[in-house]
């Protein structure tokens, strides 16, 4: 079953409402979610729906949080989100950075804490770009990869994203775990009864594991490379905002239904300040251009820049409808749990 956007965001906005959220937290959650079903991120995607939901029904959420903006410096924005869902915190904290930008120009950083999972990086990194803007996003979550040559979880899986606009074209967005992959392909893999490949996770007694069942801790991208970017993204986004890293930030489930207390920090650049803006747009175009221009190795159908996939698969989506994963389909239509 293939749905449209508009179909598949009413569905899922009526979900959150009966969960108990407001109509504008659902609306932002589910315009968020669709997007990354569309562009074909169902890590991200309505997959996430029903454990969010879950973690509402059992306490673990305010729904009404009291979100407080402090601007720290003439471009720097802390936020603390009173344990509120990530994503409409992240979305609003986002346009406060982007009107502090408009006033101060240059670089503008905002710092988010005390939030729920704030969904995929690429959301909000295509949302600068239409300003014309370039923006860095990086994040923190609970203990889930071990440090190089450890053998106990230390760092969550530290997504990184970079987003730049494009003359007359969809925007260049890297949005990437720093872990060797993200957690929700274990997910993915799991819900469709598949095997992931050698090298993703380990089991709890860290061995590598291809049962995504088993698997309870993941492995640093890279090596020693992956695993020092990793801790810098517990330094940005945790340490440099005095909140919780490493064994200390809470698991997505506790017996004491404590908050997560993820962050979430997004940073803003002006390419006008270095040049013209149209210069920079055209440059980017001629980047993109170059590169698939490339002739594909074998085994490539096409050489791309990052995020030009996910754009091919909004396209498809758009025209063929968004179909999503059997799991989301029978939580949906109320033919499990």
């Amino acid at each position: 079953m293939r749905f449209t956007q508009e179909e598949l965001n009413k569905i899922v906005v009526e979900k959150f409402v009966e969960s108990g959220l407001s109509l504008r937290q659902s609306q932002l959650i589910s315009d968020h979610l669709v997007y990354a079903d569309m562009h074909g991120i169902q890590t991200h995607g309505t997959l996430q729906m029903k454990d969010y939901i879950q973690r509402i029904n059992e306490g673990y959420v305010n729904l009404e949080p009291n979100v407080i903006y402090t601007q720290t410096s003439n471009n720097t924005i802390y936020v603390d989100g009173d344990n509120g869902m990530g994503m409409p915190i992240v979305y609003d904290a986002m346009n406060k950075g982007i009107e502090l930008f408009k006033q101060n120009n240059g670089i503008v950083m905002v710092g988010i804490t005390n939030i729920n999972h704030s969904g995929t990086m690429a959301y909000y990194l295509n949302e600068i770009t239409k300003h014309g803007l370039v923006g860095m996003s990086m994040c923190i979550t609970a203990a889930l990869v071990a440090p190089f040559g450890g053998n106990k979880p230390y760092m969550g899986t530290n997504p990184f994203g970079f987003g730049a606009p494009i003359k007359d074209d969809y925007p260049f967005i890297l949005d990437m775990a720093t872990s060797t992959q993200a957690f929700g392909k274990i997910l993915v893999a799991k819900s469709k009864g598949e095997q992931i490949p050698e090298g993703w996770g380990l089991d709890k007694d860290g061995k590598p594991t291809t049962d995504p069942s088993l698997v309870t801790q993941l492995t640093p991208f890279g090596g020693a490379k992956g695993y020092g970017i990793m801790l810098m993204i517990n330094i940005m986004a945790g340490v440099m905002l005095n909140t919780q890293v490493g064994y200390d930030v809470p698991k997505y489930y506790n017996p004491e239904k404590s908050p997560n207390r993820l962050t979430h920090v997004l940073v803003l650049f002006d390419p006008k300040s270095y040049m013209n803006e149209e210069n920079f747009l055209e440059d980017m175009a001629k980047m993109k251009h170059d590169i698939n221009s490339q002739v594909p190795l074998e085994g490539f159908d096409k050489v791309r820049i990052p995020g030009q996939r996910s754009f091919e698969a909004y396209e498809k989506s758009l025209k063929e409808g968004i179909e999503l994963l059997p799991v989301v389909e029978k939580y949906l239509f109320k033919k499990e749990g």
